[in-house]
């Protein structure tokens, strides 16, 4: 997936710069976990909805997108700056580590920084059997002040969307929402 001159994203083959509009079945059973026990006319309605909204699903870090329309401001309740120790990992753990930051890097998800606030990254293990890296906020969040928002029902939302059971496959995914985060809170 792409971003187009709009700034919308087309799937685009990987060996020429074709638009692809629709994506194989098997491409689809490849990159989403669907349900196995759907059979018949269940699992090709799901292929067509999958189908229809294919640009909706990031595949790698760069294919995520973010928002302009908002920036992230981060209130603090103390101005003493959180420094934590990086947690101690295993060569193996380390080496995901590395990829995992390089990959968001190149992405532009995040930038390198000499900042008196750090908090260590553990490896979560997946049902997959893989590896995700996640940052411990705990002690940030501790000095974070509260912002309160309402936010719309999750199941109220899925149900106006499309069946609720196939959707559940689709939302459990991984999937990033990503908003700037104001240059005064970098």
């Amino acid at each position: 997936m792409v971003k187009n001159e709009e700034n919308n994203f087309e799937l685009k083959d990987e060996n020429s710069d074709e638009v692809i509009n629709e994506v194989e079945p098997e491409k689809i059973d490849q990159n989403y976990r669907v349900n196995p026990n759907l059979r018949g006319k269940e699992k090709k309605e799901l292929h067509e909805v999958l189908n229809e909204y294919a640009q909706c699903f990031a595949n790698c870090f760069k294919e995520i997108g973010s928002t302009n329309r908002i920036n992230m401001t981060i209130e603090l309740t103390s101005r003493e700056p959180i420094l934590c120790r990086p947690y101690r990992l295993p060569y193996a753990q380390r080496k995901i580590v590395t990829e995992t930051i390089n990959e968001l890097l190149d992405a532009g998800i995040v930038r390198e920084s000499r900042s008196n606030y750090a908090s260590p990254v553990v490896l979560v293990r997946k049902r997959d059997g893989t590896e995700r890296m996640c940052v411990d906020y705990r002690r940030l969040n501790a000095v974070t002040k509260r912002e309160c928002v309402l936010v719309r029902k999750r199941d109220g939302t899925e149900r106006m969307c499309v069946d609720y059971r196939r959707l559940n496959a689709v939302t459990k995914r991984e999937c990033v929402p990503m908003m700037n985060i104001d240059a005064n809170n970098k």
